[in-house]
């Protein structure tokens, strides 16, 4: 066994003269591979090693020389580990090294696993934190989401001013102005509806003064048929004596009528065309009030009336009539109206 170990020790010494006796580039460029550093700590190149330090040709050529000196290295250590083995001493490794690898490898561990566990907390703190991000992405996403449409809106809505301002110039009304115009315009329709409710007793009190007038218009229309029929009548062809008597009541009693009403004349122009004239007393002088009553076809329906020979506007007044297709109540109001206008002036 002795002999064996002899033998070998021999023919690695042998080969190991031949080696470093043989002309090789690579024992040649042992010292410049060794002063390189290992893969391990090697740097990359910087701007200061030259212009084609970055280049990928000379990158590439580094790792080719770092793997290819890491494979000298690794040689070089089996051959100095099979002469170690094969050395008749022995290798110079005595209990205190592996007491002291011993203890830098507990070291080490012990290092390693403080970082395992400060690892795994990162990672535990990774996965706690983890949906809270993601909700907190997800609600930025909708702020920002918010945020775009709400941006659009304001941009439309001062698109939207813009032309509405090209629409309506100057001057606009203000809300203060706009709010004193309403104000202005409620006070208004609160006098027209009080000058509407006192019209409207007016006409109520013109219709009870119009029954009493065509109860006595009825009398009066039976007095002149029993008038004609006196007067149609003769004996001995000799008048009535009665027969002046009721001429001259007759007579007043129609001017009477006319007087109280004071028209004058009424005409049909066709078959749902009414003009009537009143004579209106005024100061300084009397004056004709000409009212056109237009009716629907073939009906009683009270369609449209016009009125002139008056300066105030009348068309709230033959609206409402038309609506409620009360023609003798707008005539009275309309008369009612003259006459008051006449007596104001």
């Amino acid at each position: 066994m002795i002999s064996n170990n002899s033998a070998i020790h021999e023919t690695v010494q042998r080969l190991n003269s031949e080696l470093e006796n043989a002309d090789l580039l690579l024992l040649k460029s042992k010292p410049k591979f060794l002063s390189k550093k290992t893969h391990d700590d090697q740097e990359w190149p910087t701007s200061n090693d030259g212009p084609d330090a970055l280049l990928p040709a000379v990158l590439a050529a580094n790792k080719f020389l770092r793997n290819l000196k890491f494979r000298y290295l690794e040689q070089a250590a089996k051959k100095k580990y099979v002469v170690e083995i094969m050395s008749e001493e022995g290798p110079a490794i005595s209990a205190a090294d592996n007491e002291d690898l011993k203890a830098k490898n507990e070291e080490k561990k012990r290092a390693l696993g403080v970082v395992k566990s400060k690892l795994g907390e990162k990672q535990k703190d990774i996965r706690d934190l983890a949906p809270l991000v993601e909700e907190d992405y997800e609600k930025a996403k909708t702020v920002i989401a918010e945020i775009s449409s709400l941006s659009q809106q304001i941009l439309d809505t001062r698109l939207a001013l813009t032309r509405s301002k090209q629409r309506h110039p100057e001057p606009r009304l203000t809300v203060s102005s706009a709010s004193a115009q309403l104000d202005s315009q409620i006070m208004k329709m609160q006098e027209s509806a009080d000058e509407l409710q006192g019209v409207n007793a007016k006409v109520s009190a013109v219709k009870e003064d119009i029954k009493a007038k065509s109860k006595r218009l009825e009398a009066l229309r039976s007095q002149r048929a029993e008038f004609e029929k006196i007067r149609s009548s003769k004996v001995d062809e000799v008048e009535d004596p009665r027969y002046a008597g009721l001429y001259d009541w007759y007579t007043a009693a129609i001017a009477l009528h006319q007087s109280i009403l004071g028209l004058e004349t009424f005409r049909v122009e066709s078959e749902n065309e009414l003009q009537l004239i009143y004579r209106i007393n005024s100061t300084p002088e009397p004056h004709k009030l000409k009212v056109k009553l237009l009716f629907m076809p073939n009906t009683r329906q009270l369609a449209d009336a016009e009125v002139t020979g008056i300066d105030e506007d009348l068309g709230y007044l033959v609206d409402l009539h038309v609506r409620s297709n009360d023609a003798p109540g707008l005539l009275v109001a309309v008369l009612a109206r003259a006459r008051d206008t006449s007596n104001a002036h």
